[in-house]
């Protein structure tokens, strides 16, 4: 028997399928930019320690966690806040080396893929109300008082909860409406500033708040993304109300028709 060939960043790449790679670019532009082509870079090194996909999965559950606790007790330390969203900076690409690991060693499962999904889920619902606790017990940023918006400390923690129940609700109802896009659907979409600039806003929460953590502008963030939050929760409610309405008058006009 040969000696199996060597895992490089070149193999782990030619792996990576154009069809998944539309779906990077419609689904998060930071994933295809970023954190994808570095994740082709640390992938071997993971393949030769003996890790499989759902083991990086499970690492990566863990600096999350980390990460977003060390962000709530960012008021007491702000290096805490500039650590936890560096460690969310390492889990986005973690998120991708056990995708990558899946399909270099034929081990895609249904289980992996709704793990991984969940950690993005726990991202977007856990993260604002941690920056809101880490807010509450900070003194006022320098750029609120610049803005005027200086706001008593309980409202952060009511802004982070707010954004997370937006977040959480959208998707309820997105899920309860069907009004999600099956993946083989974002294969065949057109790249659009349309379809991909939505979902980058989304995709770019993690790189803004490293950034908003060094310049200690925390509150801008959780304002910018609650704004966001609500328009977008906004939005999937009226869709979903929308369709259901066209719905009924289908088919009371089959009805009529019968």
């Amino acid at each position: 028997m040969g000696a199996k060939p060597a895992v490089t960043r070149e193999s782990i790449r030619e792996s990576y399928p154009r069809r998944k790679a539309h779906l990077d670019l419609v689904g998060g532009l930071w994933n295809y930019v970023v954190a994808r082509p570095l994740s082709f870079y640390v992938t071997p090194l993971f393949i030769r320690l003996g890790l499989s996909a759902n083991a990086v999965t499970v690492v990566g559950w863990f600096l999350l966690l980390f990460g977003v606790a060390l962000i709530a007790t960012g008021g007491a330390c702000h290096s805490n806040s500039i650590l936890g969203a560096t460690l969310l900076g390492i889990w986005s690409v973690l998120d991708c080396v056990d995708g990558n690991i899946a399909r270099y060693q034929g081990q895609c499962s249904r289980f992996g893929a709704l793990l991984d999904s969940l950690a993005t889920m726990v991202l977007q619902t856990l993260l604002p109300w941690c920056v809101g606790v880490a807010l509450y017990s900070a003194d006022v940023e320098s750029s609120m008082i610049v803005m005027g918006l200086v706001f008593p400390s309980w409202y952060w923690v009511a802004i982070g909860a707010a954004q997370s129940v937006a977040v959480l609700f959208s998707k309820l109802v997105s899920a309860r409406a069907e009004l999600g896009v099956a993946k083989q659907d974002w294969y065949n979409r057109k790249i659009t500033m349309w379809t991909v600039l939505p979902r980058a806003v989304l995709g770019l929460t993690v790189p803004l708040l490293l950034v908003a953590a060094v310049v200690r502008a925390l509150g801008i963030f959780l304002l910018l993304y609650t704004a966001y939050s609500l328009a977008t929760c906004i939005a999937v409610v009226g869709l979903a109300l929308q369709k259901a309405w066209l719905a009924d008058r289908q088919q009371l006009n089959l009805g009529r028709d019968r």
